[in-house]
């Protein structure tokens, strides 16, 4: 009987690891955008990526914080995974100024003109732009 319920328990435990596994994978929903510091589009720290939904309005990522500490989001995104249903467009400056581009639904890590330099953004559905 104990082999059996230590059979039982390794199997539980195999199948929480695996379901975690593909949690942490699992991207954003179809009208969400991640924004990641990475170059991939993963983290191992929910504190490293930036979620946004449709129709959201980041006009200036120096006031949003960066792991909770005194760093900000500017200028520091490298990988976008834009939703299904969603888009985005960024700008290489606060307030949507400066030099822009639209990302569709998929992930992008982002070419050298772009790793790095985003200061604003804004969600819409896919083909709004």
């Amino acid at each position: 009987m104990r082999h059996r319920s230590l059979v039982f328990y390794l199997l539980c435990a195999t199948f929480v690891s695996v379901l975690f596994a593909a949690l942490a994978w699992a991207g954003p929903s179809n009208t969400q955008v991640f924004l990641y510091e990475r170059e991939t589009c993963t983290n191992d720290d929910p504190r490293e990526s930036l979620t946004a939904n449709m129709d959201s309005n980041f006009p200036d990522l120096t006031k949003y914080k960066y792991k909770n500490g005194p760093a900000n989001w500017n200028d520091r995104i490298s990988c976008i995974w834009v939703g299904s249903n969603a888009s985005v467009k960024v700008n290489g400056d606060i307030n949507y100024k400066g030099s822009s581009t639209v990302y569709g639904p998929g992930q992008h890590e982002l070419p050298s003109t772009w790793n790095k330099t985003i200061s604003s953004f804004k969600v819409r559905p896919n083909g709004y732009w």
